[in-house]
């Protein structure tokens, strides 16, 4: 389409469309709900109270996921230690 060209994906994982700056995106989900926290025009387009719940869903899958130990962590630090 007519929007390829002017897309492009830096190692940085960033997004962004020619001439304009870009921040890199979240590297996870913690980091992805706190730029949520702040991004007023999310909060306007989807109301205060969807964001709110949104957000209180995926802290809590968060700290679900950092509770546990994941298979790669296991195969990365259990032979050597």
């Amino acid at each position: 389409p007519r929007y390829e060209s002017r897309i492009q994906t830096r190692p940085t994982h960033s997004l962004c469309v020619s001439g304009s700056a870009a921040l890199p995106l979240p590297r996870n989900l913690q980091n992805a709900l706190q730029a949520l926290e702040g991004d007023e025009l999310i909060r306007g387009v989807l109301g205060e109270e969807v964001v709110q719940r949104y957000l209180r869903h995926k802290e809590n899958e968060w700290a679900e996921f950092e509770s546990e130990i994941h298979t790669w962590e296991i195969d990365k630090y259990l032979a050597r230690y």
